[in-house]
C-alpha cells in the first residue's frame, strides 16, 4: 500500500479530532493507494470539488448547552465529504506557502496554518495555541500590574459571518498573494456551496461551521480588525477565534471594546452584551500564571500517551496484547493496529533518530505492557485525588478563581474517562453532571458506567461518540431506549451501531427510514444507500462498495498511517472550543 503523503495524513488527523463521520469517509476514500499522494490532492480532488454538481456536507447535531429546563441546545455542525475534505487540506497546504497573505498576526492564537512537516493535522494543534496565549497575556499582565483583563466574546461568529465578506476577504487574500487560480477559484467554489446550504439550513448565506476551509475565511475576514486593534494597543490584544482579551486600565479597555464594536460592526458582527463580558485585574490573573506550564513529572497523561504509542509503533502488531491487558485492569484506552509499514513512517524516523542519544536508547529499551500498566495504574491513582480535590475546590468558589478551576477540571475528568474503573466512573458522575461546565462530561461517565446511552443520545454526535470510543472496547451490550427520536436521537443511535456496539434499542429503529442509520447497521453497504438523496452518506456508501459485511469497525480499530495521532474523542471532541 502506498505510503500517506503529507496532506491525506493532516486531513485524516483534523477531521478524526472533529467528528467520526468525515473520518470514516475520508478512510475508506483513502484505500484507494493513489488518493493518498499529495498530488491527487492538488489535481483529482480539487477537480471533483469544482465539477461537482451539488454540495456534499452532512449536517450533524453536537451538543452546546443545557438550558434550565433541562432542555438540550445543540450546534448545527455541516461536515464535508470526503473528496472536499481532501481538496480543501490541499488548499489550505497551497495557503500556507504565502504566510504574508494567510499568515494571522502574532496576536492570534487560533487556527494558525500547519508548517511544511507537521502532519498532525491542517492547523496547528487546539491547545499550542491556547498555551501561548495564556503565555502572552501573563507576559502583559506582568508589563501592566494595576491593569484589567477584560474577555469579550463574538456572538455566533461563524454563522453571522455573511457570504459577501468572506468572497471579498478570499479575493483580497488571492490578489495580494497571486494564488494559482485554480485554488483561487476552488475558494469561491467552497463558499458558494457553503451559502447554499446555509440558506437551506438557516436561511441566511453564511460561512459554514464545520469544514475546515471556515477556519481559514474567518481569520482572513478578522485581519484588519486584528490589525487596528493590535496597533491601538500593542501586546494587549489577543484573540483565540471568537475569544478576545483586552488589557488596559477601565477607561482603556471601555474605549477599547467600543473601537472592537465599531470594526466588527463594518464585518456584520456583534460583541455579546457587556453584562457578559468578563473582567479580573491583572494582579489577580497572575495568580494563575503558571495554570498550563508543562511540569515533567511521572506519571503524567503525555508520558502515559507517549510510551504506549513508542511501544506500539517499534513493536509492530501487539495491539491487541495491550488492549486486553488494560481492559482486564478495567481501563478504556482506545488502542489502535498498526498495520502499516511502519519501518517508511516518519514517526518511526524521528523516534530512532532521537534514539541515538542513551537516554533515548534506555527508555525505549525499557518500555513493554507492565510497564505501560504500572503507569497507567499510578497515573489513575494521581488523577482520582486531583479530581476529588478540583470537585470539591470548585464547589466553593466564584468569580476568577472559579473561571481558572474550569479547565484543570475539564482536563483531568476528560482524561478519567479512560483512567478510571467502573467503580470511579460511577462515583464522579452525579458530582460532574451537578457542575454546569462538566454537565456533558458527567452524562459519558454515566452512560459508560451503566452501558446506558438512553440520555446521551439527546446530546448530540459528539458525546455519542466519546462514550462510543470506550463502550466499543468491551463485547457486553448498551442499552438505548430514549424518550423520543428526533434526528438528533437517531444519529446517536447510529454512532452507536457504526462503532460496532450491540444496542438493546427494543427495536426502536425497526419502522424508521434512515440512509445513516443503514448505513451503520447494515451487514453490507448496498446499492440503495449509494443511490441516497443524502449527498455525503451516497458519497461514503460508493468508497464502502458493495461488501457483506460493513467495514466501520475494521477502520476504528486500525490506524490510518504511524502519524495518525492517537485519539481521545472525551479530550478533542468535548472540549470548550469554539468552532
Amino acid at each position: 500500500m502506498q505510503r500517506a503523503q503529507t496532506i491525506a495524513v493532516r486531513a485524516v488527523n483534523q477531521y478524526r479530532k472533529r467528528d467520526i463521520l468525515p473520518y470514516i469517509g475520508l478512510r475508506y476514500y483513502l484505500e484507494n493507494s493513489s488518493a493518498r499522494r499529495d498530488r491527487w490532492a492538488h489535481d483529482v480532488a480539487i477537480y471533483l470539488t469544482l465539477n461537482r454538481a451539488a454540495p456534499i456536507y452532512f449536517e450533524a447535531n453536537h451538543f452546546k448547552d443545557v438550558l434550565a429546563n433541562g432542555q438540550v441546545n445543540h450546534r448545527k455542525m455541516h461536515l464535508p465529504g470526503p473528496n472536499e475534505a481532501l481538496a480543501e487540506a490541499a488548499l489550505i497546504d497551497i495557503c500556507s506557502k504565502h504566510p504574508s497573505q494567510f499568515n494571522s498576526l502574532d496576536c492570534v492564537f487560533s487556527y494558525r496554518l500547519a508548517r511544511d512537516n507537521q502532519r498532525d493535522g491542517i492547523f496547528e494543534p487546539y491547545f499550542k495555541g491556547f498555551k501561548e496565549r495564556h503565555i502572552a497575556v501573563s507576559s502583559a499582565c506582568k508589563e501592566n500590574n494595576e491593569a484589567i483583563v477584560r474577555y469579550l466574546d463574538i456572538k455566533r461568529f461563524y454563522p453571522n459571518i455573511s457570504t459577501k465578506i468572506a468572497e471579498n476577504a478570499w479575493s483580497s487574500a488571492c490578489d495580494n498573494s497571486k494564488l494559482p487560480e485554480i485554488y483561487r477559484e476552488l475558494g469561491y467554489k467552497l463558499l458558494h456551496d457553503h451559502a447554499v446550504v446555509s440558506m437551506q439550513s438557516d436561511g441566511n448565506k453564511s460561512v459554514l461551521t464545520g469544514p475546515a476551509f471556515s477556519h481559514l475565511i474567518a481569520n482572513l475576514i478578522l485581519h484588519e480588525v486584528d490589525v487596528k486593534m493590535a496597533d491601538a494597543m500593542p501586546k494587549r490584544y489577543f484573540r483565540y477565534v471568537d475569544d478576545v482579551i483586552v488589557i488596559g486600565t477601565n477607561q482603556e479597555v471601555e474605549r477599547y471594546r467600543s473601537l472592537l464594536l465599531d470594526c466588527l460592526g463594518e464585518l456584520g458582527l456583534e460583541l455579546h452584551d457587556g453584562e457578559k463580558d468578563f473582567m479580573v485585574s491583572s494582579s489577580d490573573w497572575l495568580e494563575g500564571e503558571f495554570d498550563f506550564s508543562e511540569q515533567k513529572e511521572f506519571p503524567s497523561w503525555m508520558t502515559l500517551v507517549g510510551n504506549l504509542k513508542r511501544y506500539l509503533v517499534v513493536n509492530g502488531d501487539v495491539s491487541w496484547q495491550v488492549r486486553q491487558v488494560l481492559l482486564d485492569n478495567d481501563f478504556r484506552l482506545p488502542i489502535p493496529e498498526y498495520s502499516a509499514d511502519i519501518q517508511e513512517s516518519s514517526y518511526l524516523s524521528r523516534l530512532l533518530r532521537y534514539s541515538k542519544s542513551e537516554w533515548m536508547k534506555y527508555q525505549i529499551r525499557n518500555i513493554d505492557i507492565n510497564s505501560i500498566l504500572h503507569e497507567a495504574i499510578l497515573l489513575r491513582n494521581k488523577f482520582e485525588v486531583k479530581l476529588v480535590e478540583n470537585i470539591d475546590g470548585i464547589l466553593n468558589l466564584s468569580g476568577y478563581k472559579r473561571k481558572r478551576m474550569i479547565p484543570k477540571l475539564r482536563y483531568v475528568a476528560g482524561r478519567m474517562l479512560f483512567l478510571a474503573n467502573t467503580d470511579q466512573l460511577s462515583r464522579f458522575a452525579p458530582e460532574l453532571k451537578s457542575i454546569s461546565e462538566t454537565r456533558l462530561l458527567g452524562e459519558v461517565f454515566e452512560a459508560v458506567s451503566t452501558r446506558d446511552a438512553s440520555r446521551l443520545v439527546e446530546f448530540g454526535i459528539n458525546a455519542v461518540q466519546s462514550a462510543a470510543q470506550v463502550l466499543r472496547l468491551s463485547s457486553q451490550s448498551v442499552h438505548c431506549d430514549p424518550k423520543s427520536l428526533g434526528s438528533t436521537e437517531l444519529q446517536g443511535l447510529s454512532i452507536l451501531k457504526l462503532n460496532g456496539i450491540s444496542v438493546e434499542d427494543q427495536g426502536l429503529h425497526t419502522d424508521i427510514n434512515s440512509d445513516l442509520l443503514n448505513f451503520a447497521t447494515k451487514p453490507g453497504v448496498n446499492k440503495q444507500l449509494m443511490k441516497s438523496n443524502d449527498a455525503f452518506i451516497s458519497e461514503i456508501a460508493s468508497l464502502h462498495g458493495v461488501s457483506e459485511e460493513s467495514r466501520h469497525s475494521q477502520i476504528l480499530d486500525s490506524a490510518f498511517d504511524p502519524d495518525e495521532q492517537m485519539a481521545f474523542d472525551a479530550i478533542n471532541q468535548l472540549k470548550p472550543s469554539s468552532y
